[in-house]
This record gives C-alpha cells, structure tokens and sequence, in this order.
C-alpha cells in the first residue's frame, strides 16, 4: 500500500467518525436523563465536572475536577423528599487508584431538596480532596 492509498483509506475514517460519535451520543436509556438546566455559578471555583444524571429513582452527582480527574455519588431521590437523620455517607467512585468518603448531612439535603445549591467537600485522601454540588435534581 502506497500513501495515496493509505491517505484514501484514511479520509473515509475520518468521515465516518464523526457520524458514529453522533450517534453513539444520541442512544441513551429511557431511564437516563441529563440536567441541562443545572445551576452553576460562573465565579465557582469548585464547579462540577459534569451536571448531575437521574437514572432511575437515584440521582449521580460528579464532583470538581483535581489533578486531571474528578468522582461520582449517587444519592437515592428518596433521601431528599425524606432526608434521613444522620444524612447519607458512602465512597466515591474509584478514579486515579482512589476514592473518597462523603457525607451529606440532613440539613444540607433538606437544603439541596428546597432547591438550594449546597457544596459538599469529600475526605481528604490521595493529599487532596474534592467538592460536589448538590442540588435537586428533577
């Protein structure tokens, strides 16, 4: 194969790529729905790395971006129409060999449920720590 041939091959990738991405962007599950309308504040300087994803009857909040990589959080819907006593804590997603521990209190999930954007710092581990940004979600 000489360059010219390698070059035509080449160039149909690249058309078909984009059209691929497309749609591979364009299937999601009935189920998944994206907050476009998220609330972000343009001087927060801990903005999430994504809005947050309702999967079902859970919400999957991304945390701020640190040292090139950022975690996720689910918080089940219930527990802002009900917020429970000691609030929720768990684990983040692993990312970079790591998780973190996070716990989002009553009061901030009664906050977050009234519609109020609430800023929540996880554990520091790994020398660094990250915020997410809970808000109602639906």
């Amino acid at each position: 194969m000489d360059r010219r041939e390698f070059l035509k091959g080449a160039s149909r990738v690249l058309l078909v790529l984009p059209f691929g991405t497309f749609l591979l962007a364009s299937c999601k599950d009935d189920d998944e729905t994206d907050t476009e309308e998220f609330p972000t504040d343009p001087n927060d300087d801990t903005p999430p790395d994504a809005p947050p994803k309702v999967i079902g009857t859970n919400t999957i909040y991304t945390a701020s971006q640190v040292n090139d990589h950022s975690h996720a959080f689910t918080v089940p819907e219930a527990a802002f129409a009900n917020p429970p006593v000691g609030g929720i804590m768990g684990r983040t997603t692993e990312a970079q060999g790591h998780q973190h521990s996070l716990t989002i209190d009553q009061e901030a999930l009664r906050r977050a449920a009234s519609g109020e954007i609430v800023k929540i710092e996880t554990s520091l581990d790994a020398e660094h720590t990250h915020m997410f940004t809970i808000v109602k979600a639906s």
